[in-house]
């Protein structure tokens, strides 16, 4: 009998990331969104071995992130997990401390941490992290609008937003014989409330999950869990679902993601023929205008996918319209999050207008903020894992009370190579069993 796992995560990209890797491994798992918790019941997670509840609380106050995490632990309650994760981004971005402490003072304990993602390039040494070798605070996340990642070590970062004793296990002790591995993690735990292990690489990851097999609580990114159901002994062939219709519409592709991976992939895409429309998000703040744009991208994207063809909405990308997209939030009031949060519904709310308008059942988003947005929007109650398609981004299928069952992709902002955002496009038709149609 497989491990029950119930998974905390702070977004929905993260919740799918997590989500992928227990699939892999023969996991039944489902992802559901705790804001839509009033639209599914909770008697169908008892078909589930891996229940994963998206809390979309990185950019809540500590506050509201400590309460969601309250409300999501109650719902998992009846269901006697052996193990509960505490899913944050995989370089720390949110608010880590109150997610995470606020499982650990109802759980007891101390909280094993896993942050490194090797095959996305996230290590930690030392209890510093990096990001393709290069500091934390030197990549594109040290000017994240929301979260800049001014601090390379995550043991402060936990201690400082959390207020409890975080120590480092060091890459030098994973080197070491298995009961010694042991013995320094026993003491280790004596004087914590968290631990932060070093990860190199994939053998790294193996090491831990064998060590902490028997742990309840385990923190971090996803990929130790890639690890742990062989270490549990609970793996088994992937066991995929599959649509059992057809869709000849195109796929719709949508990109809020500002950071350069989102970048490469959208200017990819451009620059391989599919159509593309531009989110002028600085004449976002006048009501009548945000309605016209709205209106006038709903109609153009609807006839590309009408006629099977790919379409790609995306918002300005370039570091002047950006500027000026803030300085006009700015005026009307509005700080970094409130313009993030326009941006987002108006993006979402396009998609949705075309999506109603074409019964399209394929859609491709980039970027975790937007991927919440649009999910909450079209009304998706539920996604279960069919398979990955890069590390951490899976396909699913997304059902809700008042939505046709469709083909869904939510990819980080950070995640994915240049050509990615193709290749799940292609994926989808070839999962609804369509041809691209050509413009």
């Amino acid at each position: 009998m497989k491990h029950r796992v119930g998974i905390l995560a702070d977004d929905i990209t993260g919740g799918n990331d997590i989500g992928v890797m227990m699939a892999k491994k023969g996991y039944r798992a489902g992802v559901f969104s705790l804001k839509r918790q009033p639209c599914f019941s909770t008697a169908l997670w008892t078909e589930l071995d891996c229940v994963v509840l998206d809390l979309d609380c990185r950019l809540d106050t500590p506050q509201r992130a400590s309460e969601k995490t309250c409300q999501a632990m109650k719902l998992l309650s009846p269901l006697g997990c052996d193990v509960l994760c505490g899913k944050t981004c995989s370089v720390f971005r949110g608010n880590v401390g109150a997610h995470l402490e606020t499982m650990r003072m109802q759980l007891g304990g101390c909280g094993m941490v896993v942050v490194g993602f090797p095959k996305n390039g996230r290590t930690t040494l030392h209890g510093e992290h990096y990001v393709n070798g290069v500091p934390l605070r030197q990549t594109m996340f040290a000017n994240d609008p929301i979260h800049p990642m001014q601090e390379n070590s995550l043991l402060k970062i936990l201690a400082k937003q959390s207020g409890r004793r975080v120590n480092s296990y060091p890459l030098e002790w994973l080197d070491l014989e298995a009961q010694e591995r042991k013995t320094h993690l026993a003491r280790l735990r004596l004087e914590s409330d968290f631990i932060i292990f070093d990860v190199r690489d994939q053998r790294d990851l193996r090491i831990l999950a064998q060590m902490l097999s028997d742990e309840p609580f385990i923190c971090g990114s996803s990929a130790l869990w890639e690890e742990l159901p062989d270490a549990w002994g609970d793996a088994s062939p992937q066991v995929t679902a599959s649509c059992d219709w057809q869709d000849d519409t195109g796929v719709l592709l949508a990109a809020g993601s500002l950071t350069l991976p989102t970048k490469n992939q959208v200017a990819y895409l451009l620059k391989n023929g599919v159509q593309g429309f531009c989110l002028p998000t600085w004449e976002l703040f006048d009501d009548a205008r945000r309605e016209q744009i709205m209106e006038e991208l709903t109609a153009s994207l609807s006839v590309c996918i009408s006629r099977g063809q790919d379409a790609l909405l995306y918002t300005a990308q370039e570091a002047a319209q950006v500027a000026l997209t803030k300085e006009q939030g700015y005026q009307q009031g509005m700080d970094d999050s409130a313009v993030g949060r326009c941006v987002s519904a108006t993006l979402s709310a396009v998609c949705r207008g075309v999506l109603e308008a074409t019964h399209a059942r394929k859609l491709v988003v980039a970027g975790g903020d937007t991927s919440a947005a649009v999910s909450e929007r079209i009304g998706v109650d539920e996604m279960r894992i069919l398979d990955e398609i890069e590390p951490g981004v899976p396909v699913m299928l997304g059902r809700g009370r008042r939505l046709q069952e469709l083909l869904l992709v939510y990819k980080s902002g950070s995640f994915g190579s240049q050509v990615f955002l193709q290749k799940s496009a292609e994926l989808l038709r070839r999962l609804a069993r369509t041809k691209q149609a050509r413009g």
